[in-house]
This record gives C-alpha cells, structure tokens and sequence, in this order.
C-alpha cells in the first residue's frame, strides 16, 4: 500500500529512474553486489515509501494539481517513513537530495567521504576515505576540497544530515580538526623556510637516510662495514640499531587482541564492510603511538649502545646480513611518523 501522504510531492517517472541508478551504481560500488536495472526500480520505488514499482510508476503519471507542494520543491521522505530505512538507502538519498536542491558540489562531497558508523546514527569517514590509497592509488589528501565544501556549508550539511536520520556533529569537528592540523603543517613549514640554514635542526629521518646512503653501498658483513658501524657516535648507532630492529619487526599491533578491536570489526562487518590493516591502524595506532614505540626503541638501543674492544655490543649490528633491506623498511615505516 502507497505510503505517501498527498500532501507531499509524488517523484516523477525520471526522478524514480534517475534514483534507481544511483541505487545500482552505489551497491556495486560500495558492497561490489550487482542487480538488474528492474531490481533497482524496485528498491527506488519502495525507498520512496512505494509498494512496488508499478505502483509507484502510476503515481508517478497521476496530475499533479491535488499536490500541495511546488512542483521545484525536492523530495524527502516523512521522518517515520526515514527511520525504517537502512543507514545506506539514507546516505544516498542524503546525497540525491543536495543534488535536488542544485549543490552538486555538495553531493560530490558526501559520495566522497561520507559513510555511517555501524547503526547508522551518526556520520562518519566512508569506507573509501579511510582505504582511499590501498584499494584506489590515491592519497587522501585529495578529498581536502571536497571538506572544505563541507565545511563552507556546515550549517545546511546539519540541517540536511539531520532530516535524513544522521548525526554529523562528530564529523564535522573531525573534518575541523583535520583542516587545522593541514594548515598547521602550512605554517610550521613556512616558518621552517624562513628561518636561516643554521637554525633549522637535523631530524631523525634525515640522519638515517645519510646513514643509509652511505652503508647501502658497501657489502655486507664486511669489514668496511664492521668499521662504518663501529664508527658512529652513540646516537647514530642507536638511531640505526632502531631503524633496523623497526623494519625487522614491524609495529607492535597488540590492539588485535583487545576487545575494542574485536568490537570494531564486527560493526563494521554488520555495516557490510571488511576492516583493513590501514583502517585498524587509523583508530588502534595513531602516529603519536607509533612515535612512542619508535622513541622506546631508540632509548633501548641507545642505553645498550656500549662498547667492547671497539665494537658496539659485541659487533651484532655490522654482522647482520640483511641490515641494508631491513634499515630500508624501517625508513619506510618512519616516513608514516
């Protein structure tokens, strides 16, 4: 039975067809499910409270004129009829709904980076933001336009979110914050190049990757290298003892055995999606823990770094046959400090 009140505007033919598109498009996009072009009628008509599509396809034909609405005025589903439907249907009419009301660039901005939380009450990054570079190749500093818009609009973005069921308030100050810290690392680096050559202090990554031009060209386990080693100051060898044992045993991940992680994987599963190593690592090990784990490590090293008949710990680290690839995987894991 049509569920409609007549004081609402009926879609018309094209909107159902435009809707049931979009339908398709974003079920093999965002879940890789495949329906027929009928089948997404279907869900379009019934989205808009339609028993089937014949139904709603009859509506759709009826004179307008008993109608109280204008005929420009976009079409939103009642708020009983919006908390029947899943937290996906929402989002994409959410989206189809900007669209409507001649913010393309708005629609454009929530199919990039807009998603819901697992019982699908408040807004979130989408699926596609936090693995953007391991499924897509690009980095995520390319959605940086598509907040701003947001952000530019952030009254209506609320007020629209919030028609449609979803709760952007931690959102929005998420996409705050991440636009902070962008113009915070702006300004450090401004500042940075202003300052005289003199002034600006040698950063870790810069000392390994002298460290690690000079050794990748030497043999390994050699006595070239044993001299190389056994020649660095205290804190240099730390520095590359650390890389090396960072590159040899990866990041500590002991989130996987907490019950939050747990938690997290299984909301995200009863969202349809499947939680990745970069997605995990975004909620369970920010950079400000991988950048404790790496200064605990450096001060191990660097307490250890004792020397015997002119060898650091007994020659360990300039014996290692494969300090070169390891060192090498280690720089690789401080670049994401």
């Amino acid at each position: 039975m049509n569920t409609i009140s007549h004081g609402q505007k009926t879609p018309s033919e094209k909107q159902f067809k435009q809707s049931a598109k979009i339908i398709q498009s974003a079920l093999k996009e965002l879940h890789n499910f495949d329906i027929n072009y009928t089948q997404s009628l279907e869900i379009s008509a019934r989205s808009y409270g339609f028993k089937n599509w014949n139904v709603a396809s009859a509506a759709a034909k009826k004179p307008s004129s008993t109608l109280t609405e204008s005929k420009d005025q976009p079409y939103t589903p009642s708020k009983q009829k919006i908390s029947t439907m899943g937290n996906v249907a929402r989002l994409h009419l959410m989206e189809n709904y900007f669209g409507e009301l001649g913010h393309l660039d708005i629609k454009t901005a929530c199919k990039a980076i807009v998603g819901s939380n697992g019982d699908g009450t408040k807004l979130r990054y989408s699926i596609w933001e936090e693995s953007i570079k391991e499924t897509e190749g690009i980095w995520r500093c390319t959605w940086l336009p598509h907040k701003i818009i947001i952000l530019q609009n952030e009254e209506l973005f609320s007020k629209i979110a919030l028609d449609f069921g979803f709760d952007a308030t931690d959102f929005i100050k998420s996409l705050n914050n991440e636009i902070v810290s962008v113009e915070n690392y702006i300004s450090s680096n401004k500042q940075s190049e202003n300052r005289p050559s003199e002034e600006i202090p040698t950063r870790p990554i810069d000392k390994i990757l002298s460290i690690f031009n000079d050794i990748q060209g030497m043999v390994q386990s050699s006595q070239e290298m044993h001299k190389y080693v056994n020649s660095l100051s205290k804190e240099d060898y730390a520095l590359l003892a650390a890389t090396y044992d960072l590159g040899r045993q990866g990041w500590d991940r002991d989130y996987y055995e907490s019950n939050e992680y747990e938690m997290f994987v299984e909301n995200m599963a009863s969202d349809g999606h499947k939680v990745t190593q970069e997605m995990a690592d975004k909620k369970f090990l920010p950079k400000e823990t991988k950048q404790k784990q790496f200064d605990w490590l450096y001060q191990h090293m660097l307490k250890d770094a004792i020397k015997y008949d002119g060898a650091y710990k007994h020659n360990w680290l300039s014996q290692k046959i494969n300090l070169i690839s390891d060192t090498y995987a280690g720089i690789g894991m401080l670049h994401e400090l």
